[in-house]
């Protein structure tokens, strides 16, 4: 079995900093909120979870992705400033997996350090993926292939339970998350050609709204706010840490709901 020296769920102090603790503190996105009411109250109620209970803990992420929160109504695809996006006349469709590993200990999620050599995306963290292939006969066929061939998760290992929001990326693509709950054991095997890390971010260092803020990097001659997340020595930013936000915020939502 793999993962042996990755099994510690970490350990986080209740810091319950503002969200949004940017280097500019003005004009605070409306989609920084679920993370910021009640954090603390939510997030307790997060370390009573039964973990052993896979059914309830299925039943749960079931919920929280169906759930029309704030963060998902209205923001549709756009997280990346439109000037960025305005050179691309179509983009094309892609997914992602965004695994769930489960233990009777807790959920932590998968993610991956992509190679320095790559055209794009370099050295950035990120979810296993890829655009769809005529073959694929759906997005969530496409990103179950994909992990499969980025870090060896057998696609009969996985289970979809849900989409988070599509994001537009400067690459010219429309990521189409999903979110696959895994509960069995495998071998991390990555493609030497594409991966140089496989990781894995426990759920509750994610659910803690301190770890959630915001940086500025310069694009194309803009200075464009984006999403950070920083965890150990891996610097997670962009549309990577947009995704894990939503499922924060998703999850922090229905638990706050009693749904477990």
């Amino acid at each position: 079995m793999c993962f042996s020296n990755l099994d510690i769920i970490a350990q986080t102090a209740f810091l319950f900093n503002q969200l949004c603790a940017v280097k500019e503190i003005n004009n605070v996105p409306q989609d920084c909120k679920p993370l910021n009411d009640s954090a603390e109250n939510r997030l307790e109620t997060w370390r009573q979870v039964d973990w052993s209970n896979l059914d309830s803990i299925f039943h749960l992420l079931s919920q929280a992705l169906a759930m029309d929160t704030q963060v998902s109504s209205g923001r549709q695809t756009q997280e990346v400033h439109p000037v960025l996006l305005s050179h691309i006349e179509t983009f094309q469709p892609a997914a992602v997996l965004v695994p769930l590993y489960w233990r009777p200990t807790g959920l932590s999620l998968i993610l991956t350090k992509r190679l320095f050599s790559l055209r794009t995306h370099p050295g950035q963290i990120s979810f296993p993926g890829g655009k769809q292939d005529e073959t694929d006969v759906s997005l969530a066929a496409t990103a179950l292939r994909e992990a499969e061939e980025e870090i060896g998760i057998p696609a009969t290992h996985a289970t979809i339970i849900g989409e988070l929001t599509p994001i537009l990326t400067v690459s010219g693509y429309q990521v189409h998350p999903q979110i696959g709950l895994i509960t069995k054991p495998f071998a991390i095997q990555p493609q030497t050609t594409e991966v140089a890390e496989v990781f894995e971010l426990p759920l509750y260092y994610l659910l803690n709204p301190a770890h959630h803020t915001f940086e500025y990097i310069e694009r194309k001659g803009m200075r464009v706010r984006v999403r950070v997340i920083t965890y150990g020595s891996h610097y997670i930013w962009g549309a990577t840490a947009s995704m894990l936000h939503e499922l924060a915020s998703r999850l922090l939502a229905a638990k706050s709901l009693g749904d477990l």
